[in-house]
């Protein structure tokens, strides 16, 4: 291993599997008198193949500590869709929708994407850090977890940390985060939810920045995914986007995605391709104008 590369590899060893329950707790989750029988629920037949991804899950959750076994009134549903994803395993998603809709959450900015890129324009050598399954590092205060309570065939279960699919999840995650790294936050590190970014102009200022980053997210025993993690770059992708000393440029993975997309048939379809094409507004020559255009309101 080069001397650099073991520098860096040394400080590392929060690059693990995500440990006990964490101290970082999200804000709570108020929710309005929900009337009606809230127990009302049928469980979702999900095929034998999704049963027994489902029950697999389910236990995995159970002994990471992510979820454990409830007897509550108040549950989100399982989504009937198991759909394959980008890894080629099944995984199935809650459906909170009704949650959602009778509970209010403190509002909070996720940053403008235009103010990080900024931010890190012209930096001689970066490296990026992503969070191992990001929300679940927070927990679900103790008097919601019942809330975020859901149903399979082997019955109720509810959320020991933050799950996807909350309507507060992702405010919730920016502002635990920007907390954590408030000491170093735009000096030389930036985040986006569990994106971080690093830049430094010496290789020998980078150890030392990425050593006050790797403490203040030991310190709040939060962990890394080390194969995700990129260090000591001189070029590196952030945020869908080629940065460099030299300044940004396009993925060309993202842009193939973008000009493949179908022509859209419906506003949905529409709302999703304007989506993509937006994140890549600064290098579309008027694309104000071309937004109100074709936007289907």
């Amino acid at each position: 291993m080069q001397p650099k590369a073991r520098a860096i590899d040394s400080q590392t060893e929060i690059c693990r599997k995500i440990g006990g329950i964490p101290e970082l707790t999200t804000d709570t989750l108020t929710t309005a008198e929900r009337r009606g029988n809230p127990t009302d629920f049928k469980v979702k037949v999900l095929g034998i193949i999704g049963g027994l991804i489902v029950d697999a899950e389910v236990v995995n959750l159970i002994i990471d500590s992510i979820i454990k076994v409830v007897d509550s009134v108040v549950r989100g549903t399982v989504l009937s869709e198991v759909r394959m994803v980008k890894t080629e395993a099944y995984r199935f998603a809650i459906d909170y929708r009704k949650l959602n809709a009778i509970t209010k959450y403190p509002r909070y900015p996720l940053p403008m994407i235009d103010d990080l890129i900024t931010n890190i324009l012209h930096t001689t050598i970066m490296s990026t850090l992503d969070l191992i399954s990001g929300y679940f590092q927070l927990a679900i205060h103790s008097k919601d977890i019942e809330k975020t309570a859901f149903i399979t065939r082997n019955g109720t279960f509810a959320f020991l940390r933050m799950p996807f699919g909350l309507s507060g999840a992702a405010p919730n995650f920016q502002k635990a985060i920007d907390i954590i790294l408030k000491p170093v936050l735009g000096h030389f590190v930036n985040c986006y939810m569990e994106d971080v970014i690093i830049t430094s102009p010496s290789f020998n200022e980078h150890l030392d920045h990425l050593n006050q980053v790797f403490t203040l997210l030991r310190d709040a025993g939060l962990t890394l995914n080390k194969d995700k993690c990129h260090f000591a770059r001189d070029k590196l992708k952030y945020l869908g986007l080629i940065i460099s000393k030299d300044g940004i440029e396009t993925d060309n993975n993202k842009v193939k995605a973008i000009t493949e997309m179908k022509t859209p048939k419906n506003n949905r379809e529409m709302s999703k391709f304007l989506g993509m094409a937006g994140w890549y507004q600064k290098f579309i020559q008027n694309y104000a104008e071309i937004y109100v255009n074709h936007y289907i309101g």
